[in-house]
């Protein structure tokens, strides 16, 4: 269980970086005849620290002894319980994943029509805010597995 709530925990954090890092990735830059001249912000660089910290502990600390006969699978799938698990918990994910991505898409059309509308004068990045949305998405849809994944495994 540790192993579970370590990834989901981990992947969720993962997540959030990267969605900072593709927002906010120059902390200036400046567009000449010359070319592009940008220096790196913050986001990218703790990303990069980040994944190499997420991925020496992940592979250091919660390291298998013995190998699965499933090598593709997430977890070893040692017994019939651990493959309902597995199965109830991703589709859980699947469904919030469904459902934000429908409300995503109706965030997104609701400031494109009040973008055009009411909100003449406003500068919106779309891009910004379909990032957010979509780290938002991804976030919640892990945060589920891990809830139901939990849940099924105190059972």
């Amino acid at each position: 269980m540790k192993k579970v709530i370590y990834e989901c925990v981990g992947n969720s954090i993962l997540f959030l970086l990267m969605g900072l890092m593709l927002i906010h990735p120059f902390s200036e830059y400046s567009i000449s005849t010359d070319g592009l001249s940008a220096v790196t912000g913050v986001f990218p660089l703790v990303f990069i620290v980040y994944v190499i910290v997420f991925a020496g502990i992940r592979f250091f600390v919660f390291r298998d002894g013995k190998k699965s006969q499933y090598k593709n699978s997430e977890l070893s799938f040692a017994d019939e319980r651990e493959k309902i698990i597995v199965a109830e918990s991703t589709k859980t994910a699947y469904q919030v994943l469904v459902f934000a991505l429908m409300v995503s898409m109706a965030i997104l059309a609701g400031i494109r029509f009040f973008s055009l509308t009411l909100l003449a004068n406003t500068n919106i990045s779309i891009y910004a805010i379909g990032i957010a949305l979509i780290t938002i998405n991804l976030i919640l849809a892990m945060v589920s597995y891990c809830v139901k994944w939990c849940r099924e495994y105190k059972r």
